[in-house]
């Protein structure tokens, strides 16, 4: 039952057990009682100092609003990084206001390698959590530290934000060659939109104003020579592209359709049969 008194803004907490979504609320003494029932606690902390309403936050001054924020955010890291609905526990110790989490194993994991990269991408669960406290520490003022076996790995102020910033993924240039038809050509500065064969994605090429001309629209496969940017943690990202070169794949056609392609290129040999019987060495006459 989780029991709860507001006083402006804040409220003092008596907590014996309590669920909230999928996330239990326990005391120091009720962990006591969980680790003695066998159960491994495996930790990530969050560290939240401050005043709010004159009063240093604590385990029996916590500001409502922000703890459920800040548990809102918990939650969504825990569900995103984990694949069966799993039950977890936080608890509240002393130390200003301490709240430690013992999420599925898969979360700890996770945690633990983003960790270790040292510099998550803009577009990983992590960050997202990060960014979500940040937001927390600006509106109210108070800082956080997160915690992995009390060992500080990110700080959070209501001024400068987290002190562990996630980064963009570092690009590389490469090259390589895609097929495919040109769905779209031209512009102030020339580009040609390939949708490319093997992953049906359009891929956009810087190409010369020369050059472009010489391509068709729709009715043409064409193999594309191009530079690219590659991101290095993830081959399969790839940006800015720009033409070096092509070749035209040819397209069936029916052996009458060659015949009348072809025959024209014959046109000055005298006797098609001795030219190409010289040309396979036949010495004998006819």
């Amino acid at each position: 039952m989780l029991e709860a008194e507001n006083q402006i803004g804040c409220s003092r907490v008596g907590v014996q057990t309590a669920k909230l979504k999928r996330v239990t609320l326990i005391t120091e003494a009720h962990e006591e009682a969980y680790k003695e029932g066998g159960e491994a606690l495996n930790e990530f902390t969050i560290k939240i100092s401050g005043k709010q309403a004159g009063e240093e936050v604590s385990p029996t001054h916590a500001p409502l609003k922000e703890v459920k924020e800040i548990f809102d955010a918990l939650y969504a890291l825990i569900r995103q990084t984990t694949e069966e609905n799993e039950p977890s526990v936080v608890s509240f110790r002393a130390g200003s206001l301490v709240v430690v989490a013992h999420p599925p194993l898969s979360t700890l994991s996770y945690l633990d390698e983003v960790m270790r990269e040292g510099h998550p991408q803009s577009d990983q669960p992590y960050t997202r959590f990060v960014e979500q406290l940040e937001k927390v520490s600006r509106n109210s003022g108070l800082d956080m530290a997160l915690l992995r076996d009390d060992v500080v790995v990110a700080s959070i102020t209501p001024k400068e934000g987290a002190s562990l910033r996630p980064r963009e993924p570092l690009w590389v240039r490469t090259t390589l060659t895609l097929s495919g038809l040109i769905m779209n050509m031209g512009g102030k500065n020339p580009n040609i939109h390939v949708l490319e064969d093997h992953t049906f994605e359009t891929r956009i090429i810087a190409i010369d104003a020369q050059t472009v001309q010489e391509l068709r629209l729709y009715k043409q496969r064409y193999i594309f020579d191009v530079e690219a940017e590659q991101a290095l943690e993830d081959p399969s990202k790839l940006r800015n592209f720009k033409y070096r070169s092509h070749l035209v794949i040819p397209q069936k056609m029916s052996l009458q359709d060659f015949i009348a392609a072809e025959s024209p290129k014959w046109s000055d040999v005298d006797n098609v049969e001795d030219w190409v019987g010289g040309m396979r060495g036949r010495l004998d006459p006819h």
